[in-house]
């Protein structure tokens, strides 16, 4: 069985907002759905863009405009992508955390 901490439990919540939020924009036509390669290096880190793309997470399309080529990447799979970075941080030995955190609370006669 898998035990969240409240703390990891509202982290993937907001994260799960922000997705959706992000989304709903799209459709409703309010941000722009592409980002440059060298603005998402710029935001979330060449090394970690790279490390996205590898693990499959992003998938770039190649845009050709006036002459220009550029590499592109889909917002939403990099906003994805930064939130999934949450749930890899979530430790193994969440259980035992949750359970000192429950034995906290009853201490303190918060339920």
């Amino acid at each position: 069985m898998i035990v969240f901490h409240p703390e990891q439990i509202h982290s993937l919540i907001a994260s799960a907002a922000i997705i959706g939020a992000k989304t709903a924009m799209e459709v409703m036509g309010g941000c722009k759905d592409m980002m440059i390669q060298k603005e998402a290096y710029a935001k979330y880190g060449n090394k970690t863009v790279k490390k996205w793309h590898k693990a499959g997470l992003l998938h770039p399309k190649r845009v050709e405009n006036w002459g220009s080529k550029y590499i592109m990447y889909p917002v939403i799979e990099l906003i994805v992508a930064s939130q999934s970075e949450i749930a890899s941080r979530l430790t193994p030995n969440a259980s035992g955390e949750i359970v000192a955190w429950l034995n906290e609370d009853a201490k303190s006669g918060c339920r």
